[in-house]
């Protein structure tokens, strides 16, 4: 059967459509290569950073030779323990450490603070210690704590109120690290707890209270960090 052709109008709209829908499929394309690209960089750092933590599970931290002749007065044990491999137990150590160094901890802001008060180490599991191999040391820790937290603000009140609570902080070891939003497979992980009257929408200065208490986290790992490796690393080497 015979059609007409089209009119000019006609043809301009249709190839107008064509190329409107050539284009957004364009842009479809586009957009997925760059989110694929985006998920490839993102498992390959994910992945490096899995390989890395592997390698310190595995590896510890390593800590400097010390030679037998140069030991110093006041070292814990002259002679080196006969054997091939040997584990230096400073655990007890660290939870001492831990527990006169976490409650100097305190987080201030304009209505309130929160701060550290305790150490709970019957729900706490501490463990650090140094290995030695062949005269090659390393240093290896896992800690899962349970903090004891009080805080108090003004907020909505003409006087502060005060609540108390627990943080919980885990995945701590020598193959993670302190990271804001980082995954569980490689980074410190940390959870807080209240009484359950604080659960859930409550008055404002509680509420400030909750949401301030996470900035523990960040103060508990740079003592981690900062102050506790040192200082077992530094115990360490009185140990020959």
């Amino acid at each position: 059967l015979y059609q007409p052709p089209l009119p000019d109008s006609a043809l301009l709209v249709s190839r107008q459509g064509t190329i409107t829908h050539l284009q957004r499929e364009v842009k479809r394309i586009k957009e997925a290569e760059q989110k694929a690209r985006e998920a490839l960089d993102k498992s390959k750092a994910q992945a490096a950073r899995e390989a890395e933590a592997e390698s310190r599970r595995a590896t510890g931290v390593q800590q400097p030779s010390v030679d037998p002749a140069s030991t110093p007065r006041g070292s814990l044990i002259t002679k080196p323990t006969i054997g091939y491999v040997r584990d230096i137990d400073l655990s007890v150590f660290a939870a001492g450490f831990l527990a006169k160094e976490l409650c100097e901890l305190k987080h201030t802001w304009k209505d309130g603070e929160v701060k550290v008060t305790a150490l709970n180490r019957n729900q706490s599991d501490i463990h650090a210690s140094i290995k030695e191999k062949r005269g090659k040391r390393a240093l290896y820790y896992d800690l899962t704590l349970m903090v004891n937290w009080t805080g108090k603000s003004k907020l909505g009140r003409s006087s502060h109120s005060e609540m108390q609570g627990v943080m919980k902080m885990y995945n701590v070891a020598q193959d993670t690290k302190f990271a804001l939003g980082g995954d569980k497979e490689t980074s410190y992980m940390y959870e807080l707890g209240f009484a359950t009257q604080f659960h859930g929408a409550c008055e404002p200065w509680a509420t400030q209270i909750k949401e301030e208490a996470a900035e523990l986290f960040e103060l508990i790992s740079l003592l981690i960090t900062g102050k506790l490796v040192p200082a077992v690393e530094k115990k360490g080497e009185l140990v020959h």
